[in-house]
């Protein structure tokens, strides 16, 4: 079951996006294949460096594959072509910094267990402060443009876990 929440500045938001089955396998496919690197950066155009951990490469992945078929699907995203997929993995302290992305539309899955008192939010700007804020809940689906400024905002320093985000970065494809 979806619950679709109206867009809100081009963005877009699907929580209970997978079935409890579906998310584990999410889950499991981090577990069980990937190799994650501390290699992720969002400073692109930044005053600010920003590190934290990647798994890149995961459109070659059947889970992953599957999951962008569902996504695809459900969300009618059929005039998008998947141009890559990885995940971001932020520990206690580690934000991202304003970015836009690259493509046309940007599409983020949320699997990990979380709390709202953790942090990790998702911060749109608009006219240099921060314009919109989606929190980070488990199994929510994220779309919006691609050229919109955001950044991840970091897990407390509290928290002992890892805040996934898995990124697919679409094309429009013109037919």
């Amino acid at each position: 079951m979806v619950d679709k929440n109206p867009y809100t500045g081009g963005v877009q938001t699907f929580d209970n996006f997978l079935e409890k089955d579906g998310l584990q396998k999410i889950l499991n496919g981090f577990n069980n294949d990937q190799v994650w690197g501390f290699t992720g950066t969002s400073d692109k155009g930044s005053d600010i460096s920003s590190r934290f951990w990647c798994a890149n490469n995961l459109e070659e992945y059947e889970v992953f594959k599957k999951l962008w078929e569902l996504i695809q699907t459900n969300c009618s995203l059929y005039k998008y072509k998947l141009t890559r997929c990885y995940a971001n993995g932020q520990t206690a302290c580690q934000s991202g910094t304003p970015h836009t992305d690259d493509g046309d539309l940007t599409v983020l899955f949320y699997p990990s267990e979380w709390k709202h008192i953790y942090g990790g939010h998702l911060h749109f700007i608009k006219n240099n402060r921060i314009g919109h804020v989606v929190e980070y809940i488990q199994n929510r689906l994220v779309i919006f443009p691609a050229h919109l400024l955001h950044y991840a905002g970091a897990p407390i320093k509290e928290y002992d876990g890892i805040r996934i985000s898995v990124a697919f970065k679409l094309k429009e494809v013109n037919e």
